[in-house]
């Protein structure tokens, strides 16, 4: 394995940050690509795919214009030389040097530094899933290929941009042919290679008989002698009269360098062809030096006008060749006619001066661009009145409206972030940028607030939430790092309950980042049915757990489940007990029927029972007091922390959720601004903290604040060494401290 200071400087330039790599997708469907269609590189696309070197994406995609990711390139060159088998072999390969933490390809990485391609010192500074560039992929190529160093000049125009330690083995590269310059002298080491760039340069390794003999025992030359349809199962070809060999359904065919068919091949065709592990034939590219195949695999008027966007401007030999999208989504590559310049408003420019993005107006003839026109897209700004599937409404800051096509092939963007068309709601503020009022791009600048009542919380490893907008549909949200807040202050999201209306904002990536609860005290939603009103206007009055008696409008198109199942409104019944959801308007757009005792109850902690039957009694504000039994499995948190039974202080403000008639959650709103009692069994004057036992057993130490006033049982002023053991006391906390102390 060759190893100097230029290998390491190599791998040192191809480190990056990221220790994870998209998996070159192996698990690609069969079949023929969809993409790929007058794509300047289609046949060397279509021989590496047939030869498995490089594989597609699900849906018979290619994606051609994809940038080759380091660890791809790695893989790749791997595959052409017939060692895929062997590296796969290798992913858990025990190896006296470190390996990056990839999900996938660490076989790869080290059969790169068996093979010298890597250096096993610099491996971890490796930057698998960073794009790579042309002079990455040259350096890889002539280690892999183990070629001979070029210490010639290399005399393109930008040969100082390629590294010092680069300069020898790219010269080798291009020597050999593999690689060459571009149009204008230059060989841009620092452009990143495509898909297609990499199936064409592998095409020329096996060309020029590089490839591995596995690869190569696959792949057959000579003349066609026989040529036979079977019908439905294909075709057999005949070749020198001593291969015989049948075609695969999925067999690609070029002819004269243009996709072709099996029935126009003929006896005394030059061919080379791939088989696949089933030795059926799966690629054939073939040449007819009497008569060219004038076929061609894309229909396109011979003076037919296109506008789009610029996807590519590639160099291929002394030619340039233009890719663009077109609005509806329709990708075009073609090669541009020799002297064609780039007409703008009052000028002309190279071809070579157009960048990926511009828009374009491109007019075809014999299958090459011979005009080509930039466009200036218009935008409107405005709000979005109106989202239909591919019809978006937009009234501008004047109030006029425009009705703007969408195609498939449009952009969303909302802060830098890539989203889908569907997540364009109504209320939006949008910039469109457009061609004849068919939108390229729609860039979000403002969404509205999402406003609902809570349905359900799920804080299991992931805080989703879920909300019932005011039009009745429910809809989950994931938080990322969201703020919650009510009547201005900072909560936690373990304090949120289930029927609390809430305010959400979110981000690009549609997660929640602020909530803002609009209607609290969810629990007094929940109570008796004591009168209904099914006539007319729909009415419901409830009694709740404070006694207090609600009446509500109710929706005409309520939902009303019980037991998990839709019910009418009119089959609900006096004495059902019942959570309600309101909407913006305050009426009632949900019922649910519940168990009686399944609530959830505030209120203060007036005493509690610990052991084997725990209990606990709470003190409504009304003034009301309520035994409940502890379940076994109760929660008990305060601020997201767990506590235990014995942590609860008596006078606490808590909130619990009863169910099946016991407690199953305990949340301590408050325990430290409040008024406590208990008796005294330790005073520490030197640290200035007393320790108190409740009626519960439970003991609780409090220091004093600065300033705290002591009282006696008569009223008097005393000091902390006048406190004494056994003393029945009462202390008001403020932030856990005592303020006050008054001996009972």
């Amino acid at each position: 394995m060759l190893r100097d200071k230029r290998r390491g400087l190599l791998i040192l330039v191809l480190a990056a940050v990221l220790l994870t790599a998209g998996a070159l997708t192996s698990e690609a469907t069969s079949g023929k690509l969809v993409d790929i269609e007058g794509h300047w590189a289609q046949q060397a696309i279509s021989e590496m795919y047939a030869g498995e070197i490089i594989s597609g994406y699900p849906g018979g995609l290619f994606q051609p214009y994809k940038s080759v990711t380091r660890l791809e390139a790695v893989a790749m060159l791997i595959r052409v030389l017939g060692l895929e088998e062997q590296a796969k072999e290798k992913e858990g390969a025990v190896v006296d040097y470190q390996v990056p933490a990839v999900y996938w390809g660490r076989g790869y990485l080290i059969m790169g530094v068996q093979l010298g391609m890597l250096d096993k010192d610099y491996l971890t500074q490796l930057g698998p899933a960073e794009p790579a560039t042309r002079a990455e992929v040259a350096v890889l190529v002539y280690h892999a290929l183990k070629l001979s160093e070029d210490e010639s000049t290399l005399t393109f125009d930008d040969a100082g941009d390629i590294p010092q330690a680069y300069r020898s083995y790219v010269a080798a590269v291009v020597k050999s042919g593999l690689m060459q310059g571009l149009p204008g002298n230059v060989f841009k080491p620092n452009d990143e290679i495509n898909r297609g760039q990499m199936a064409v340069l592998l095409s020329r390794i096996l060309e020029v008989n590089y490839g591995g003999s596995e690869i190569q025992a696959r792949r057959y030359s000579g003349t066609i002698t026989d040529i036979l349809s079977l019908d439905q199962s294909g075709w057999e070809v005949s070749i020198d009269n001593s291969i015989r060999k049948n075609t695969a359904p999925e067999c690609e065919v070029f002819l004269d360098g243009k996709t072709s068919h099996l029935a126009d091949l003929q006896v005394n065709d030059k061919i080379n062809l791939i088989l696949n592990k089933n030795e059926q034939i799966v690629f054939i590219n073939a040449t007819r030096s009497a008569e060219t195949n004038t076929s061609t695999s894309v229909e396109i008027n011979d003076t037919a006008s296109y506008k789009g966007k610029v996807e590519s401007v590639l160099a291929v030999g002394a030619e340039y060749w233009l890719g663009i999208t077109c609005s509806d989504g329709t990708k075009i590559t073609r090669p541009v006619t020799g002297g064609v310049k780039v007409n703008e408003s009052d000028s002309q420019k190279e071809v070579s001066s157009l960048s990926k993005g511009d828009y374009v107006e491109i007019k075809i003839a014999g299958e090459a661009i011979v005009s080509i026109d930039t466009l200036i897209p218009e935008t409107v700004k405005g709000t979005v009145t109106s989202v239909r599937s591919s019809e978006l409404t937009v009234r501008d800051d004047h109030g006029s409206k425009t009705d703007i096509e969408v195609p498939d092939s449009v952009v969303v963007v909302k802060d830098n972030y890539v989203i889908t068309y569907a997540d364009v709601k109504e209320d939006y503020r949008v910039e469109v940028t457009m061609l004849d009022d068919t939108a390229l791009r729609i860039d979000i600048l403002s969404a509205p607030n999402v406003e609902g009542v809570i349905r359900e919380l799920n804080d299991n490893g992931i805080d989703v939430i879920t909300i019932r907008d005011d039009n009745g549909y429910n809809q989950d949200y994931v938080l990322e790092d969201a703020e919650v807040m009510q009547d201005g202050s900072r909560i936690n999201f373990s304090s949120l309950r289930e029927g609390d209306r809430v305010r959400l904002e979110l981000n690009s990536k549609n997660r929640v980042v602020y909530i803002e609860i609009v209607g609290s005290e969810s629990y007094k939603l929940t109570g008796e049915i004591r009168e209904l009103d099914t006539t007319g206007t729909f009415g419901i009055t409830i009694r709740n757990d404070d006694r207090d008696t609600l009446d509500y409008v109710v929706e005409s198109d309520v939902e009303v489940l019980q037991d998990g199942s839709h019910i009418d409104f009119d089959e609900l019944s006096i004495g059902d007990w019942v959570k309600l959801e309101l909407n913006s308007k305050d009426h009632v757009d949900y019922i649910e029927v519940v168990d009686e005792d399944e609530s959830t109850v505030s209120g203060e902690v007036a005493d509690l029972i610990t052991g084997d039957s725990p209990k606990i009694i709470i003190k409504k504000s009304g003034g009301d007091k309520k035994r409940y039994n502890i379940a076994d499995s109760v929660a008990i948190e305060k601020d997201d922390e767990s506590l235990r039974l014995r942590d609860i202080v008596i006078g606490s403000e808590v909130k619990v959720r009863v169910g099946s008639g016991k407690v199953k959650k305990i949340e301590v709103v408050d325990d430290e601004d409040i008024t406590v009692s208990g008796t005294v069994t330790k005073v520490s004057t030197s640290s200035k903290k007393i320790t108190i036992e409740q009626i519960s057993g439970n003991e609780f130490s409090y220091y004093l604040s600065s300033g705290a006033v002591l009282k006696d049982s008569s009223n008097r002023s005393i000091d902390l060494y006048d406190v004494e053991e056994d003393w029945e006391v009462e202390l008001k906390l403020a932030g856990g401290k005592i303020s006050r102390l008054t001996q009972e």
